[in-house]
């Protein structure tokens, strides 16, 4: 097969995909067949399980990106299954350390923890500290006692996992299934992989036949990564068209910002608002309240999959994904979704990075740029994503 002759392709979210076809790591077992709280067969569970039953504290220590950050949670959900599993009447103080410590308040999956900002601990406190390599380093120099295992999230590291004839390709199934490995346990995952970050209650006075649409254009690497705003734009003139809706785009960009003149060539029937300069707790409450958002591969896409309504509403979310896999830098939630580039497909099939294996992706040519994925594809994707108007936000 020849890359460079496949198109961009629309791929709904799910935490897990068919294991046919793509590079995977078996588990060893049927996890399916093994029920919650039971013993993992042929696993030699070691070191973390130990020290979680015997700690005083967990200590959540996240510095890096914000979307590494929030994609490693499922390791964080895991760790704290595990802990309600084995100890539910004494659980361990949680305590959350670094930049990233706000995004633990909207986490319900800590709700029956005492949780903890920056305190200070006895100096005799069993500590196990979780974080990613920043964090972790961070997290070791603080006031933390002893620390008796550490577990570091690492994207690189955990491979696609398999079970049977399923995969679990996403970052946070990944670190989630790690962990149960460790600790050598069948962990309950009713609500899946990744635990979702809750937002305030909507503004009610929103314009409910309006179609109102987050588009990210934030991101790490604007001369690869950026699908730019016109094409944004021009995505949502023509979904609007199809729909018959005015559109209101709400753009949250990065700190290459966005020009007046940008927003006064908004196209007819787009009415365009700037998000300047936000914290991204706010432009998550912004981006929550929208039916849709479509935007980069970047840590703000990841947050607005992440984060619902009370009620349990939100957006459906469109991720573009040039370079890295579509399915392993995602939530694994059922409404985040991606629009893929052929050499993205690839990286996905083949489990492989191009930053940690060295892959010059414009060796790829047309298939690894983002430019490749047209206005037409994403404002069609954007219409299965919404559904019927009626289904818009669900």
């Amino acid at each position: 097969m020849r890359v460079e002759e496949e198109v961009p392709v629309f791929f709904r979210g799910m935490a897990r995909m068919p294991a046919e076809g793509i590079v995977t790591t078996s588990m060893g077992y049927l996890r399916d067949e093994i029920r919650p709280g039971e013993t993992l067969p042929g696993i030699a569970a070691r070191g973390l399980p130990e020290a979680l039953a015997r700690c005083d504290e967990v200590l959540l220590s996240f510095a890096g990106k914000l979307g590494d950050t929030i994609l490693a949670f499922g390791a964080v959900t895991a760790v704290l299954k595990y802990l309600e599993l084995i100890r539910p009447e004494r659980l361990p103080v949680v305590r959350v350390f670094g930049p990233h410590a706000a995004l633990f308040d909207q986490l319900d999956v800590l709700d029956l923890f005492d949780v903890r900002k920056s305190a200070s601990v006895p100096k005799a406190a069993r500590t196990v500290l979780i974080g990613d390599r920043q964090g972790v380093s961070m997290g070791a120099q603080a006031d933390v006692g002893r620390v008796l295992s550490i577990f570091t999230c690492e994207p690189e590291d955990p491979p696609c996992w398999r079970s049977g004839t399923e995969a679990y390709p996403a970052l946070p199934a990944r670190y989630f299934l790690t962990i149960e490995r460790r600790v050598g346990i069948r962990l309950p995952d009713e609500d899946g992989f990744m635990p979702v970050l809750h937002a305030a209650d909507a503004d009610e006075s929103a314009d409910r036949q309006t179609l109102n649409v987050g588009v990210v254009t934030a991101t790490s690497w604007p001369m690869r990564k950026d699908y730019a705003q016109p094409c944004f734009l021009d995505a949502l003139r023509l979904l609007g068209n199809d729909r018959g809706q005015q559109i209101r785009a709400l753009i949250v960009p990065g700190m290459e910002g966005t020009s007046t003149s940008e927003l006064d060539t908004a196209p007819s029937g787009v009415k365009v608002e700037l998000l300047r300069d936000a914290h991204y707790s706010l432009a998550a409450q912004s981006l929550a309240e929208c039916d849709l958002v479509i935007g980069n591969d970047t840590g703000l896409t990841h947050l607005a999959a992440a984060t619902r309504l009370p009620n349990g509403t939100g957006p459906q979310v469109i991720g573009l994904y040039a370079r890295h896999s579509h399915a392993k830098w995602r939530t694994g939630l059922p409404w985040h979704h991606a629009l893929a580039t052929a050499f993205s497909e690839k990286m996905y099939r083949e489990d492989r990075c191009p930053v940690r294996d060295k892959i010059d992706d414009r060796a790829f040519g047309v298939a690894a740029e983002i430019g490749s994925i047209k206005p037409g594809q994403l404002a069609q994707a954007a219409s299965e994503a919404l559904g019927t108007p009626a289904e818009v936000g669900q």
